[in-house]
């Protein structure tokens, strides 16, 4: 709840370590909380360039997908999360991607863009799936979203009917 006191402190850190990745990361968290989007994604951009682990640099680029997510720019956000996700897939870390493009609908859906939505949330499903020795509790789980995600993109389309039809399928799933 301080974040003024927050910026001062880390541009003073900052001062000291020019090169802290956490630095900027937190440094840029704290501007976009006030709606400093610009200077924000400076210091998440430089937090980028700093990481010290492909783990940290998707951290940094998810932040950024985020900050542009706050203006409703799905497609700025959709930069970094692609990269996220392609650095996920190369791993074969499907569960890591699967999410990673989940996240990606869900900024898209929020930003009005269903079909983009629809294409990132069967794009996570699909995914996820891929994981090997997956077990049939995760295989519920990706398809509990995947009949969630259909169901939100129905009720945002007027479609009451699709919508109900894919929360009647949640719910069966649910008893099963």
């Amino acid at each position: 709840g301080k974040q003024d006191e927050a910026i001062a402190v880390l541009r003073k850190g900052l001062q000291e370590s020019p090169n802290s990745f956490e630095g900027h990361l937190a440094l840029g968290t704290t501007l976009d909380l006030q709606g400093q989007y610009d200077e924000a994604r400076k210091e998440i951009g430089r937090a980028i360039e700093l990481a010290p682990s492909p783990e940290t640099k998707s951290q940094a680029e998810k932040t950024m997908a985020i900050s542009y997510a706050f203006q409703n720019r799905a497609k700025d956000a959709a930069k970094y999360e692609q990269d996220v996700f392609d650095s996920q897939l190369a791993a074969k870390d499907y569960y890591a991607a699967g999410e990673t493009a989940d996240e990606l609908a869900r900024i898209y859906i929020e930003a009005g863009n269903l079909d983009d939505a629809y294409k990132w949330y069967k794009t996570g499903y699909e995914t996820g799936l891929k994981q090997p020795d997956i077990t049939d509790s995760r295989k519920n789980v990706w398809a509990f979203r995947w009949e969630n995600a259909q169901a939100r993109i129905a009720a945002r389309r007027g479609n009451r009917e699709e919508a109900q039809k894919h929360v009647d399928a949640e719910i069966g799933r649910a008893h099963v």
